[in-house]
């Protein structure tokens, strides 16, 4: 099983780290924390979102 930072799963996935952080409140990508502090995502949960097409909803008109 192979870890992956923030960065490096929005890098993946074409996202924000941001995003990623809210995937992961929104219970949507289950975190790793190997430590205190440090934040990891699965490489293969990564992998999952993108055989589904995963696409990160378009902003709405208002800014929210």
């Amino acid at each position: 099983m192979r870890l992956l930072r923030i960065d490096e799963a929005a890098h993946r996935l074409g996202l924000k780290p941001s995003t990623i952080r809210k995937l992961i409140t929104r219970g949507e990508i289950p975190a790793v924390r190997p430590t205190k502090r440090a934040v990891r995502v699965r490489e293969e949960d990564v992998e999952a979102l993108i055989r589904v097409g995963y696409r990160a909803a378009p902003a709405r008109p208002d800014g929210s």
